[in-house]
């Protein structure tokens, strides 16, 4: 697929075939194969990640801002607007997202090193200080199970 704004992020969801990406010029685009489905809009930040929920039925968005916001979808994916939480802790860009596999948590990292993990359904903050890496964090993978979940980054260890 041809993007004429830079591409910050995608992530793909095996659910419903989807793959969301974050744009550079403030949007998120949502695609089904190379066919779009939806612009999200201008969404008033700079996105610097995204993630989908594995059900399909949820989008988080990193910004450089330093906040997540999670928006609904509907059925035939396209943006629910408005955010239905923004979730403010990082002191970073938010860098990478990764829904746990079973839904019930979203990981974030930062530029700051730290990786936070949220409560989906509550949007608070289950585990913080983990701040392992000696760089930003790039990459936030989960268990099967979810119940562990790893981390890289630029300083190249995992």
């Amino acid at each position: 697929v041809k993007l004429s704004p830079q591409p910050k992020s995608s992530s793909f969801c095996p659910a419903t075939g989807a793959t969301a990406i974050a744009l550079s010029n403030k949007e998120v685009h949502i695609y089904r194969g190379d066919a779009l489905v939806c612009k999200s809009g201008d969404l008033g930040f700079v996105p610097s990640c995204c993630c989908l929920a594995p059900d399909g039925h949820g989008l988080a968005v990193g910004g450089s801002d330093c906040k997540v916001r999670t928006y609904g979808l509907t059925q035939d994916l396209h943006v629910v607007e408005g955010p239905l939480a923004t979730l403010e802790r990082h002191r970073g860009e938010v860098t990478c997202l990764a829904y746990s596999p079973d839904g019930s948590m979203l990981a974030s990292g930062d530029a700051n090193r730290e990786v936070l993990v949220w409560d989906a359904s509550t949007n608070q903050v289950k585990k913080s200080r983990m701040v392992y890496h000696s760089a930003r964090i790039t990459a936030l993978a989960w268990s099967k199970d979810s119940k562990e979940i790893a981390s890289g980054s630029i300083d190249t260890n995992v």
